[in-house]
């Protein structure tokens, strides 16, 4: 029977998607002949108005209301099913981002203890951070109903890349088995071990990047079934094995607790067998026979179905997939070894899935732990996938590739250099460089010389370390002259906004950044400059400026203009304020805070890019990564929304403009190491803002000279001195003191 319009009203109403009052005013935008007048007409409006997405829109007039609002969370649709429950596309209203929401199943929270051990596991997987696993963001429950948060991929998984695709080219499916090695790696590293290592697992963003799933959920699922078996409940009538019974590992399957990461590289080379030859390792009508044939039949070849598969790479496979683990490789770094010496895996990168997911859902979207199809619409308010990441976006020398290698036997700084010229960052001629595999290389460095990729400190500011290397400083003269000509077209006028800063760009020059240091993800943020005036009774200069009598002026606390949350970035600070801020900072973390120098600026912006922009040459793309004219609504945004660059910065490129330490200086042809403005005279801001009228005002190369006073257009990031003492290994300290 369908349901009447009253009836969908209060479902609506219920669910928390809409007030009553919301619901009336939709309804009363229409003239009385237009107003809908059933259920169905009401949910057509809703949804071609965008305040409902057809998932919401079908599951309200199913009458369903529960589940469509989960806490912060809004559900947008369903994505598809994984190991641990249904997967839905959701919506953080707090924080303004897309998220992957995977519900768990009744019998994953049926006890007290069960969920408890949900939540531990989920935090061993939080703690994760590597550019080839899925982040998972948090955890939750609503009206009884336990969720994991996870990051949002645009992409597919392999599963789906077979279907539509067939067998891979081996070089391109070695590519990807070598990026999921390296994820691995780093979990292992950390002590989690995956146990559910198959194609549906491995996501491949459209840059080619895979991105492992559901890292720590596998060894709840285990201590569940164990759960359910001690109260005597029939876990077995499902079939439902631990794991993944067609790339499990004999000793999984005997004993899932014994199992350890060779057990994943078990997985793992049994994956490679699928993509390589589209069939499965082995074959069984059951379960009990897949596991038998896993543990007693002879190791396939690749080279049977595949004769194009060279004996070495065959070699390879097989001893990733003996049956005895102590047969096996013993780590994923011997895996990756093994390939790279045959010529196999290299950079490790596959192809960019562009036309990745099943026909006719080019470019769609997959979320994290789903195997399933996607919506083909958008958010109600065309809102930006603020999760994705990009794929790295720095080079390394081949010098770095040998040092790293030796990281372990001799801690060196990253920028040692052969008479061929320095290792470590350099930007490409291309412009932007993507080699997410390299990243993994850094992070490999960074552990050796005892620095954690990204760091906390006690207020909750979050730092990302960047390594010494080469750049060219400044923007080239087809900047230069695209930027006068697309301000010109807009109708700014030179006068206006940024004609005579430009000049100041040039000549483009080779800088080198000769140590580490760590600057901020994003721009501090209201609430951690309230966190220095409450503790350190600071009053800023536009505070002090107020006359006896007068009206107050614009503050840090009411900007003009616009409101601000604790999570939008604090301007109307003066170059002074953004300086006291980190000497208050420095104290209290007893360790050197400061603004970061202009070289250090932009050798972070752009993230090892020779580009315009950190993203690329294409300005189109500006508005993924910056709030500036077209999108920002003449008004500051929360941290952290858009995408970030290759080195994980936010809003580098806009938002509000950034002070830097040193004053204003002119640009030479020499090369420079570490170079530092003078410390008076005008005072220097990069990146973008709000209110800049195109993407060519948002460059990494742009800066703009100012007096030094507050305004609401400009705010401030903090970069961190690395001290000799913080890096490991006995030549650590002599590295870093050149």
């Amino acid at each position: 029977m369908p349901i009447t319009l009253k009836r969908y009203t209060r479902c609506l109403t219920a669910s928390g998607l809409m007030s009553a009052a919301e619901v009336k005013a939709f309804q009363r935008q229409f003239a009385a002949e237009a107003r809908p007048s059933d259920a169905q007409q009401l949910a057509r409006a809703l949804v071609r108005a965008g305040r409902l997405t057809k998932y919401q829109a079908a599951m309200l007039y199913r009458g369903t209301t529960k589940g469509l609002v989960l806490g912060n969370y809004t559900i947008l649709d369903e994505i598809g099913a994984g190991g641990m429950g249904q997967v839905f596309k959701a919506w953080h209203r707090r924080m303004e981002r897309t998220v992957a929401l995977k519900v768990l199943p009744k019998e994953a929270t049926r006890s007290k203890d069960s969920v408890r051990r949900f939540q531990r596991e989920v935090k061993a997987a939080a703690r994760l951070s590597h550019p080839h696993i899925v982040t998972a963001y948090d955890s939750g429950e609503a009206d009884g109903i336990h969720f994991l948060v996870m990051e949002y991929i645009q992409g597919a998984n392999l599963a789906e890349v077979l279907k539509e695709q067939g067998p891979l080219p081996l070089d391109e499916a070695v590519g990807y088995v070598v990026q999921a090695a390296r994820g691995l790696a780093y979990a292992h590293s950390q002590g989690v071990v995956h146990r559910d290592v198959k194609p549906s697992n491995l996501l491949i963003d459209e840059r080619g990047t895979v991105r492992i799933l559901d890292l720590g959920l596998a060894r709840f699922r285990e201590q569940l079934q164990e759960e359910e078996a001690a109260a005597g409940r029939d876990i077995t009538t499902t079939g439902q094995v631990v794991g993944t019974v067609e790339y499990m590992a004999p000793e999984q399957a005997e004993d899932t607790r014994q199992a350890d990461q060779r057990a994943d590289i078990y997985g793992l080379g049994c994956t490679l067998y699928r993509l390589v030859t589209g069939e499965l390792p082995y074959r069984g009508e059951t379960v009990v026979q897949l596991i038998l044939a896993h543990r007693e039949q002879s190791v396939p070849s690749l080279r049977g179905p595949r004769g194009d598969v060279p004996l070495q790479a065959d070699q390879v496979f097989r001893k990733m997939v003996a049956k005895s683990p102590s047969d096996r490789y013993q780590t994923m770094d011997e895996v990756i070894a093994a390939f790279e010496r045959i010529g196999f895996g290299g950079s490790g990168r596959g192809k960019p899935r562009e036309a990745a997911g099943p026909a006719g859902r080019r470019g769609g979207a997959v979320a994290a732990g789903a195997s399933g199809g996607s919506s083909s619409w958008n958010t109600p308010a065309e809102r930006p996938e603020a999760t994705r990441r990009t794929s790295a976006s720095w080079i390394l020398l081949p010098t770095v590739l040998v040092l790293i290698a030796l990281a372990a036997l001799r801690a060196t700084d990253w920028h040692d250099a052969d008479e061929g010229g320095s290792a470590g960052l350099a930007g490409g001629a291309g412009g932007q460089v993507d080699l997410g595999a390299e990243q993994a290389r850094f992070a490999e460095w960074a552990a050796a010389m005892g620095l954690p990729l990204t760091a906390t400190n006690s207020i909750g500011m979050t730092l990302r370390l960047i390594p010494p290397g080469e750049f060219l400083m400044g923007g080239g003269s087809e900047e230069v002259a695209a930027m006068r000509q697309a301000l010109e077209a807009d109708g700014a006028g030179a006068g206006d906004w940024a004609l005579s800063p430009i000049a100041d760009e040039l000549p483009r020059h080779p800088v080198r950044i000769t140590r580490p240091f760590y600057i901020g993800t994003h721009e501090v943020t209201v609430a951690e400059f309230r966190a220095f005036v409450a503790d350190a009774g600071y009053t800023t200069e536009a505070e002090k400026s107020v006359q006896a009598g007068a009206a107050s002026p614009p503050d840090w606390r009411h900007p003009g203009g616009f409101t601000q949350s604790d999570r939008h970035p604090v301007v109307q600070v003066s170059w002074r304020d953004a300086s006291a801020f980190c000497q208050w900072l420095s104290r209290r973390e007893g360790v050197e805070y400061h603004l970061p120098t202009e070289a250090q600026w932009e050798y972070a912006c752009r993230a090892g890019g020779s580009a315009a922009w950190s993203f690329g040459h294409d300005g189109r793309l500006a508005a993924r990564h910056a709030w500036f004219g077209p999108n920002a609504g003449q008004r500051t945004h929360q941290v952290g929304l858009l995408e970030p660059n290759g080195f994980g910065l936010f809003d580098m490129h806009g938002n509000v403009l950034e002070w830097c330490l040193d004053g204003a200086r002119g640009y030479t042809a020499d090369q420079a190491a570490d170079p530092l403005g003078p410390g008076d005279g005008p005072r220097v801001v990069r990146g973008g803002d709000y209110a800049a009228p195109n993407a060519w005002c948002l460059r990494s190369a742009l800066r703009i000279a100012c007096a030094g006073d507050p305004s609401r257009s400009i705010g401030l990031r903090v970069a961190r001195r690395i001290e000799s003492s913080e890096l490991a290994g006995p030549g650590a300290a002599a590295g870093m003191s050149r």
